[in-house]
Protein backbone atom coordinates (compact mmCIF):
# COMPACT_ATOMS: atom_id res chain seq x y z
CA UNK A 1 0.00 0.00 0.00
CA UNK A 2 1.28 3.52 -1.05
CA UNK A 3 1.65 6.07 1.80
CA UNK A 4 1.46 9.70 0.72
CA UNK A 5 2.62 12.31 3.41
CA UNK A 6 2.29 16.24 2.35
CA UNK A 7 0.26 19.18 3.18
CA UNK A 8 -3.37 20.19 2.23
CA UNK A 9 -5.18 23.62 2.27
CA UNK A 10 -8.96 24.26 3.19
CA UNK A 11 -11.44 26.95 2.73
CA UNK A 12 -12.51 27.87 6.07
CA UNK A 13 -13.83 31.54 6.34
CA UNK A 14 -14.46 34.17 3.59
CA UNK A 15 -15.22 37.77 3.57
CA UNK A 16 -14.50 41.57 2.68
CA UNK A 17 -12.84 44.71 4.06
CA UNK A 18 -14.60 47.62 2.96
CA UNK A 19 -12.49 51.40 2.32
CA UNK A 20 -9.83 49.85 1.05
CA UNK A 21 -7.54 51.64 -1.36
CA UNK A 22 -6.09 49.22 -4.09
CA UNK A 23 -2.41 49.53 -4.71
CA UNK A 24 -2.70 48.03 -8.12
CA UNK A 25 -5.57 50.28 -9.65
CA UNK A 26 -6.03 52.99 -7.45
CA UNK A 27 -9.26 52.16 -6.83
CA UNK A 28 -11.30 52.64 -2.80
CA UNK A 29 -12.93 49.68 -3.16
CA UNK A 30 -13.32 46.53 -1.11
CA UNK A 31 -10.46 43.64 -0.29
CA UNK A 32 -11.67 40.41 -0.70
CA UNK A 33 -10.36 38.17 1.24
CA UNK A 34 -10.38 33.91 1.92
CA UNK A 35 -8.87 32.25 4.73
CA UNK A 36 -7.35 28.92 4.71
CA UNK A 37 -5.96 26.22 7.13
CA UNK A 38 -3.19 23.50 6.00
CA UNK A 39 -2.95 20.39 7.62
CA UNK A 40 -1.05 17.72 7.17
CA UNK A 41 -2.20 14.31 5.66
CA UNK A 42 -1.14 10.45 5.16
CA UNK A 43 -2.77 9.34 1.49
CA UNK A 44 -6.36 10.83 2.16
CA UNK A 45 -6.01 10.81 5.59
CA UNK A 46 -6.22 14.49 7.55
CA UNK A 47 -3.75 14.52 11.08
CA UNK A 48 -4.16 17.63 12.43
CA UNK A 49 -3.98 21.28 10.95
CA UNK A 50 -0.15 23.19 10.59
CA UNK A 51 -0.80 26.72 10.00
CA UNK A 52 -3.10 28.97 8.19
CA UNK A 53 -2.69 31.29 5.30
CA UNK A 54 -4.93 34.45 4.05
CA UNK A 55 -5.29 35.16 0.32
CA UNK A 56 -6.35 38.87 0.12
CA UNK A 57 -7.64 40.36 -3.87
CA UNK A 58 -9.02 43.60 -4.46
CA UNK A 59 -12.57 43.71 -5.54
CA UNK A 60 -12.54 46.13 -8.33
CA UNK A 61 -9.28 44.57 -10.60
CA UNK A 62 -9.21 40.97 -8.77
CA UNK A 63 -5.20 41.43 -8.59
CA UNK A 64 -4.24 38.97 -5.80
CA UNK A 65 -2.22 41.47 -3.05
CA UNK A 66 0.83 40.37 -0.85
CA UNK A 67 -0.25 41.37 2.81
CA UNK A 68 3.17 42.97 3.09
CA UNK A 69 2.05 45.35 0.91
CA UNK A 70 -1.29 46.25 1.91
CA UNK A 71 -1.17 49.64 4.48
CA UNK A 72 -0.77 49.44 7.61
CA UNK A 73 -4.60 49.60 9.40
CA UNK A 74 -5.93 46.83 6.66
CA UNK A 75 -2.64 44.95 7.54
CA UNK A 76 -3.74 44.72 10.92
CA UNK A 77 -7.12 43.81 10.26
CA UNK A 78 -6.16 41.13 8.17
CA UNK A 79 -3.65 39.43 10.91
CA UNK A 80 -6.43 40.17 13.60
CA UNK A 81 -9.18 37.84 11.03
CA UNK A 82 -5.75 35.61 10.83
CA UNK A 83 -5.51 35.47 14.87
CA UNK A 84 -8.88 35.18 15.76
CA UNK A 85 -10.19 32.26 13.51
CA UNK A 86 -8.47 29.49 15.18
CA UNK A 87 -12.15 28.13 16.41
CA UNK A 88 -12.70 27.99 12.58
CA UNK A 89 -10.48 24.93 12.35
CA UNK A 90 -13.08 22.01 11.20
CA UNK A 91 -12.61 18.97 13.79
CA UNK A 92 -12.55 16.51 10.90
CA UNK A 93 -8.67 17.83 10.38
CA UNK A 94 -8.01 15.97 13.73
CA UNK A 95 -9.50 12.57 12.49
CA UNK A 96 -5.94 10.94 11.63
CA UNK A 97 -4.47 11.84 14.80
CA UNK A 98 -7.77 10.77 17.09
CA UNK A 99 -7.46 7.51 15.25
CA UNK A 100 -3.51 6.91 15.99
CA UNK A 101 -4.65 8.05 19.71
CA UNK A 102 -7.48 5.72 20.12
CA UNK A 103 -5.13 2.68 18.12
CA UNK A 104 -2.38 3.60 20.52
CA UNK A 105 -4.99 3.77 23.81
CA UNK A 106 -6.44 0.12 22.32
CA UNK A 107 -2.88 -0.99 21.87
CA UNK A 108 -1.84 -0.70 25.55
CA UNK A 109 -5.28 -1.61 26.89
CA UNK A 110 -4.94 -4.80 25.06
CA UNK A 111 -1.41 -5.65 26.26
CA UNK A 112 -2.02 -4.65 30.01
CA UNK A 113 -5.45 -6.78 29.94
CA UNK A 114 -4.59 -9.83 27.88
CA UNK A 115 -3.28 -12.42 29.80
CA UNK A 116 -0.65 -14.55 28.08
CA UNK A 117 -2.76 -17.23 26.64
CA UNK A 118 0.24 -19.23 25.32
CA UNK A 119 0.47 -21.78 27.85
CA UNK A 120 -3.74 -22.55 27.85
CA UNK A 121 -2.59 -23.06 24.19
CA UNK A 122 -0.12 -25.78 24.86
CA UNK A 123 -1.76 -27.67 27.87
CA UNK A 124 -5.33 -27.54 26.27
CA UNK A 125 -4.33 -28.19 22.32
CA UNK A 126 -6.93 -27.89 19.54
CA UNK A 127 -7.00 -29.65 15.77
CA UNK A 128 -6.07 -26.46 13.96
CA UNK A 129 -3.92 -24.79 16.19
CA UNK A 130 -1.22 -23.44 14.73
CA UNK A 131 1.97 -23.09 17.13
CA UNK A 132 5.18 -20.15 16.54
CA UNK A 133 8.09 -21.42 17.19
CA UNK A 134 11.68 -19.96 17.35
CA UNK A 135 13.98 -22.86 16.21
CA UNK A 136 17.73 -23.13 17.11
CA UNK A 137 19.41 -21.27 14.28
CA UNK A 138 17.12 -18.23 15.32
CA UNK A 139 14.27 -18.16 12.64
CA UNK A 140 10.81 -18.18 13.44
CA UNK A 141 8.11 -21.31 11.51
CA UNK A 142 5.18 -22.37 12.11
CA UNK A 143 3.32 -26.25 13.06
CA UNK A 144 -0.20 -27.29 12.90
CA UNK A 145 -1.86 -29.60 14.88
CA UNK A 146 -2.98 -31.78 12.39
CA UNK A 147 -4.55 -34.61 15.38
CA UNK A 148 -4.79 -35.24 19.07
CA UNK A 149 -4.88 -38.30 21.01
CA UNK A 150 -4.81 -38.91 24.91
CA UNK A 151 -0.90 -38.54 24.98
CA UNK A 152 0.35 -37.34 21.84
CA UNK A 153 0.26 -33.94 19.25
CA UNK A 154 0.69 -34.86 15.87
CA UNK A 155 1.77 -31.65 13.64
CA UNK A 156 2.54 -30.84 10.15
CA UNK A 157 5.38 -28.14 9.87
CA UNK A 158 5.83 -25.61 8.18
CA UNK A 159 7.84 -25.66 4.64
CA UNK A 160 9.05 -21.92 5.20
CA UNK A 161 10.76 -20.46 7.87
CA UNK A 162 10.74 -16.36 9.21
CA UNK A 163 13.43 -13.94 10.03
CA UNK A 164 10.96 -11.94 12.58
CA UNK A 165 8.92 -13.67 14.64
CA UNK A 166 5.78 -11.32 13.43
CA UNK A 167 6.06 -12.57 10.03
CA UNK A 168 5.25 -15.90 11.21
CA UNK A 169 1.42 -15.04 9.72
CA UNK A 170 3.04 -14.15 6.28
CA UNK A 171 3.94 -17.97 6.38
CA UNK A 172 0.84 -19.62 7.84
CA UNK A 173 -0.86 -20.43 4.53
CA UNK A 174 -2.24 -23.87 3.96
CA UNK A 175 0.04 -24.89 0.60
CA UNK A 176 3.10 -23.91 3.27
CA UNK A 177 2.63 -27.22 5.19
CA UNK A 178 3.40 -30.50 3.19
CA UNK A 179 4.04 -33.86 4.34
CA UNK A 180 7.06 -32.91 7.32
CA UNK A 181 5.16 -34.34 10.11
CA UNK A 182 5.96 -34.36 13.62
CA UNK A 183 4.99 -35.98 17.17
CA UNK A 184 4.81 -34.99 20.58
CA UNK A 185 4.60 -36.18 23.72
CA UNK A 186 2.47 -33.62 25.23
CA UNK A 187 4.53 -33.08 28.20
CA UNK A 188 7.33 -32.55 24.76
CA UNK A 189 4.90 -29.37 24.15
CA UNK A 190 4.80 -27.99 27.36
CA UNK A 191 8.59 -28.41 27.08
CA UNK A 192 8.60 -25.53 24.36
CA UNK A 193 6.64 -23.50 27.19
CA UNK A 194 10.34 -21.55 28.20
CA UNK A 195 9.80 -21.17 32.27
CA UNK A 196 12.29 -19.79 34.00
CA UNK A 197 12.33 -19.75 38.07
CA UNK A 198 14.11 -16.46 39.60
CA UNK A 199 14.14 -17.22 43.21
CA UNK A 200 15.19 -15.59 45.92
CA UNK A 201 14.18 -14.27 49.37
CA UNK A 202 13.72 -10.91 48.63
CA UNK A 203 13.82 -9.45 51.84
CA UNK A 204 12.63 -6.88 50.42
CA UNK A 205 12.37 -7.16 46.66
CA UNK A 206 15.15 -4.32 45.44
CA UNK A 207 15.35 -2.19 42.12
CA UNK A 208 18.38 -5.03 41.04
CA UNK A 209 15.88 -7.75 41.27
CA UNK A 210 13.26 -5.62 39.26
CA UNK A 211 15.57 -5.12 36.47
CA UNK A 212 16.59 -8.70 36.12
CA UNK A 213 13.03 -9.70 36.24
CA UNK A 214 11.65 -7.36 33.85
CA UNK A 215 14.76 -8.36 31.29
CA UNK A 216 14.03 -11.97 32.21
CA UNK A 217 10.61 -11.48 30.92
CA UNK A 218 11.93 -10.92 27.18
CA UNK A 219 14.01 -13.79 27.36
CA UNK A 220 11.50 -16.44 29.00
CA UNK A 221 7.83 -16.83 27.97
CA UNK A 222 7.12 -16.98 31.78
CA UNK A 223 9.15 -15.66 34.66
CA UNK A 224 7.98 -17.52 38.11
CA UNK A 225 9.45 -15.56 40.99
CA UNK A 226 10.12 -18.22 43.75
CA UNK A 227 10.16 -16.60 47.60
CA UNK A 228 11.82 -19.22 49.42
CA UNK A 229 10.77 -20.19 52.79
CA UNK A 230 13.24 -20.94 55.12
CA UNK A 231 11.92 -21.21 59.05
CA UNK A 232 15.39 -20.90 60.49
CA UNK A 233 15.82 -17.56 59.15
CA UNK A 234 14.79 -14.03 60.40
CA UNK A 235 12.82 -12.08 57.67
CA UNK A 236 12.22 -8.19 58.36
CA UNK A 237 9.18 -8.46 56.43
CA UNK A 238 6.81 -10.80 56.81
CA UNK A 239 6.00 -13.71 53.72
CA UNK A 240 2.75 -12.08 52.62
CA UNK A 241 4.43 -8.25 52.53
CA UNK A 242 7.35 -9.95 50.67
CA UNK A 243 4.84 -11.58 48.41
CA UNK A 244 2.60 -9.02 47.61
CA UNK A 245 5.52 -6.35 46.75
CA UNK A 246 6.63 -8.26 43.91
CA UNK A 247 3.33 -9.09 42.78
CA UNK A 248 2.24 -5.41 42.80
CA UNK A 249 5.22 -4.58 40.64
CA UNK A 250 4.38 -6.57 38.03
CA UNK A 251 0.45 -6.48 38.20
CA UNK A 252 0.78 -5.32 35.14
CA UNK A 253 2.73 -7.91 33.34
CA UNK A 254 0.88 -11.15 32.71
CA UNK A 255 4.14 -13.41 32.27
CA UNK A 256 5.30 -12.50 35.91
CA UNK A 257 4.05 -14.73 38.72
CA UNK A 258 4.80 -15.01 42.06
CA UNK A 259 4.68 -17.72 44.29
CA UNK A 260 6.28 -19.58 47.63
CA UNK A 261 8.13 -22.60 48.17
CA UNK A 262 10.48 -24.64 50.42
CA UNK A 263 12.62 -27.06 49.51
CA UNK A 264 15.24 -27.35 46.80
CA UNK A 265 15.01 -24.66 43.87
CA UNK A 266 15.57 -27.83 41.22
CA UNK A 267 12.85 -29.70 42.76
CA UNK A 268 10.41 -26.92 42.51
CA UNK A 269 11.50 -26.44 38.73
CA UNK A 270 10.57 -30.06 38.46
CA UNK A 271 7.58 -29.58 39.39
CA UNK A 272 6.67 -26.21 37.58
CA UNK A 273 8.34 -28.10 34.19
CA UNK A 274 11.09 -24.67 34.32
CA UNK A 275 13.92 -25.92 32.47
CA UNK A 276 15.76 -23.13 33.84
CA UNK A 277 16.82 -20.59 36.82
CA UNK A 278 17.38 -17.08 36.49
CA UNK A 279 19.94 -15.45 38.34
CA UNK A 280 21.46 -11.82 38.55
CA UNK A 281 25.34 -11.28 38.95
CA UNK A 282 26.36 -7.80 40.68
CA UNK A 283 30.44 -8.31 41.09
CA UNK A 284 32.76 -11.13 41.07
CA UNK A 285 32.00 -12.31 44.31
CA UNK A 286 28.14 -13.19 43.10
CA UNK A 287 29.62 -15.27 39.85
CA UNK A 288 31.96 -17.85 41.91
CA UNK A 289 29.26 -18.47 44.83
CA UNK A 290 26.27 -18.78 41.80
CA UNK A 291 28.94 -20.78 39.98
CA UNK A 292 29.53 -23.65 42.72
CA UNK A 293 25.38 -23.78 42.76
CA UNK A 294 24.48 -23.91 39.18
CA UNK A 295 27.31 -26.41 38.66
CA UNK A 296 24.96 -28.73 41.47
CA UNK A 297 22.04 -28.13 39.84
CA UNK A 298 23.40 -29.07 36.88
CA UNK A 299 25.01 -31.85 38.23
CA UNK A 300 21.59 -33.01 39.96
CA UNK A 301 18.60 -32.09 37.36
CA UNK A 302 20.03 -30.58 34.22
CA UNK A 303 18.58 -27.66 34.88
CA UNK A 304 20.92 -24.66 33.17
CA UNK A 305 21.24 -21.48 35.14
CA UNK A 306 21.36 -18.39 32.85
CA UNK A 307 22.99 -14.68 34.46
CA UNK A 308 22.09 -12.05 33.57
CA UNK A 309 24.47 -8.95 35.20
CA UNK A 310 22.77 -6.50 36.52
CA UNK A 311 22.03 -3.29 35.52
CA UNK A 312 25.34 -0.64 36.58
CA UNK A 313 23.09 2.14 37.98
CA UNK A 314 21.59 -0.74 40.18
CA UNK A 315 25.07 -3.14 40.71
CA UNK A 316 25.37 -1.83 44.55
CA UNK A 317 22.40 -2.01 45.56
CA UNK A 318 21.03 -5.47 47.59
CA UNK A 319 18.16 -6.20 50.32
CA UNK A 320 20.80 -6.42 53.26
CA UNK A 321 21.80 -2.69 52.10
CA UNK A 322 17.92 -2.08 52.12
CA UNK A 323 17.24 -3.16 55.59
CA UNK A 324 20.19 -1.22 56.55
CA UNK A 325 18.71 1.65 55.64
CA UNK A 326 14.87 1.07 56.93
CA UNK A 327 16.42 0.57 60.35
CA UNK A 328 18.58 3.80 60.63
CA UNK A 329 15.49 5.75 59.29
CA UNK A 330 17.07 6.63 55.97
CA UNK A 331 15.38 6.79 52.64
CA UNK A 332 14.70 3.38 51.01
CA UNK A 333 12.51 4.51 48.42
CA UNK A 334 15.61 5.17 45.93
CA UNK A 335 16.67 1.30 46.32
CA UNK A 336 13.13 -0.49 45.94
CA UNK A 337 10.69 -0.24 43.43
CA UNK A 338 7.10 2.06 44.80
CA UNK A 339 4.86 -1.45 45.89
CA UNK A 340 7.67 -1.54 48.59
CA UNK A 341 6.24 0.55 51.16
CA UNK A 342 7.36 0.13 55.06
CA UNK A 343 4.67 -0.01 57.93
CA UNK A 344 4.98 3.07 60.33
CA UNK A 345 5.50 1.69 63.99
CA UNK A 346 2.76 3.04 65.99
Amino acid sequence: MLFILGTKSHNVKNGQINNFDCPKCSNKTQLNYSLFRRYTHVTLIPLFPVDKEIIVACNHCEEIIAVNDLQEITKADINKIRNESYSATPLWMYAGTVVIILAIIFGIYSYLNNKDNSKAYLTNPIEGDVYNLKLSNGFYTTQRIDKITNDSIFVTANDYNAYLPYETDDIDKPENYSNSKVKYSKKEVIVLFNKAVFPGSFDPITLGHYDIIKRGVSLFDEVIVAIGINADKKYMFTLEDRKKFIEDAFKDEPKVSVITYEGLTIDLCRKLDADFILRGLRNPADFEFEKAIAHTNRKLSQIETVFLLTASKTSYISSSIVRDVIRNGGDYTVLVPESVVVKKEK
